[in-house]
């Protein structure tokens, strides 16, 4: 089964270059507004790892608190990788972490999202 990836990135010609990068390594991706996230999860297509700008957590914090508890439990664990974070590095967070950050281990972009796309795949 295809890991998906769902980028929120603002930047276009980005959200292009990775996406083709992981479609060519074999990933689901997406790039959504956050009113099609929600869709994506009603239609069962729940994201693996979700890619984020820092200036969007609150606002996917918010629109996380907004869904139905069912739907909630969806993305309660997926990570999101916050591309660049305010400290200029790579940074993970989830629901299930209270969306407090932590440093990724690599600083590399697409070897992150790859890792956090497989984690916990055997």
């Amino acid at each position: 089964m295809k890991k998906r990836v769902c980028l929120l990135l603002s930047d276009r010609m980005l959200s292009e270059v990775i996406r083709d990068y992981l479609v060519k390594n074999g990933y689901d991706v997406s790039h959504c507004a956050y009113g099609n996230l929600k869709m994506a999860i009603y239609l069962g297509q729940q994201p693996d790892v979700i890619i984020l700008e820092p200036e969007d957590l609150e606002k996917l914090q918010t629109f996380f608190t907004q869904l139905d508890p069912e739907d909630r439990a969806y993305i309660y664990h997926a990570p999101i990788v916050l591309f660049p974070s305010p400290m200029n590095e790579l940074c993970v967070t989830s629901a299930a972490d209270k969306f407090e950050l932590s440093q990724c281990e690599s600083q590399n972009i697409a070897e992150t999202i790859m890792f956090y796309a497989n984690k916990g795949t055997s």
